[in-house]
């Protein structure tokens, strides 16, 4: 297959903004991304086969954030070396965000008929907004543990009140099965951030991360101190979900 014939696409200044803004950015969404995806996601629920439990239980998997990850560093990391082999300028690192950084760095200093830059702004601008698409919408498909008859994996589309294992066709009740899964991770801890980014479509419910933060400068919900981070419990904000809710509609739980 010969490419002599494929029309050249220039880089214009507009383009080459818009890309500086995307690569500066691209570090943050990354690391948004890594949190939507929950990276060990995999786990048993007692008596199950598979994979064991680890010491602390994940939160669901969500399919759609771990292919945005894979379409950014495919992306960044062909340019990054088409670019490095052209200017000699040294290699780019090895991570996607590190690639991101390089990048953005030598950009200027391209001219934007390099043939080098074709489909750079395409390419990253495509990447780039998928990834902000996943993290702004609900997850398409659920993850749902070991299927405790033959031990592969059950996944389900969202939404779904009963899955079949593709493998045995044993059947899994979706709610049931989530409900215990967010039992299981009630121990993961993450900051007032991550917990706001994360808990509409892991807890079904929406919280601000101020409101997080302001619950636990008031005593309301306990916080812990990690590596210098203020971060808090799942366990504990299900918890004083459940109690802000009882408040509101006069429901007091007891005890």
């Amino acid at each position: 297959m010969t490419t002599e014939n494929t029309p050249q696409e220039y880089l214009d200044d507009s383009q080459r903004a818009q890309l500086m803004t995307q690569l500066a950015q691209t570090p943050d969404l990354l690391g948004e991304l890594d949190t939507t995806l929950a990276r060990d996601h995999r786990f048993t629920l007692p008596g199950q086969t598979g994979r064991p439990a680890g010491s602390t239980q994940p939160l669901p998997y969500r399919v759609d954030a771990s292919d945005a990850i894979d379409a950014l560093h495919v992306v960044l990391r062909v340019y990054s070396y088409r670019i490095a082999n052209r200017t000699g300028d040294g290699w780019p690192p090895e991570d996607t965000a590190g690639q991101a950084r390089w990048l953005r760095q030598r950009l200027p200093f391209v001219a934007g008929t390099e043939p080098v830059l074709s489909g750079l702004a395409h390419a990253v601008t495509a990447a780039y907004y998928r990834a902000m698409d996943v993290i702004d919408r609900p997850p398409e498909r659920w993850h749902l543990g070991a299927c405790a008859a033959c031990g592969n994996d059950i996944d389900c589309t969202a939404g779904e009140q009963i899955a079949e294992c593709v493998h045995c066709g044993d059947q899994v009740n979706v709610p049931a099965r989530r409900a215990e899964m967010l039992r299981r991770a009630a121990k993961l801890f993450g900051d007032a951030e991550e917990w706001a980014r994360l808990l509409p479509w892991v807890g079904g419910f929406s919280v601000t991360a101020d409101a997080l933060t302001k619950a636990g400068q008031r005593g309301k919900l306990p916080r812990y101190t990690i590596d210098g981070r203020i971060v808090y419990q799942l366990g504990d904000i299900l918890d004083w979900n459940a109690a802000r809710l009882a408040r509101l509609t006069g429901v007091y739980l007891n005890g």
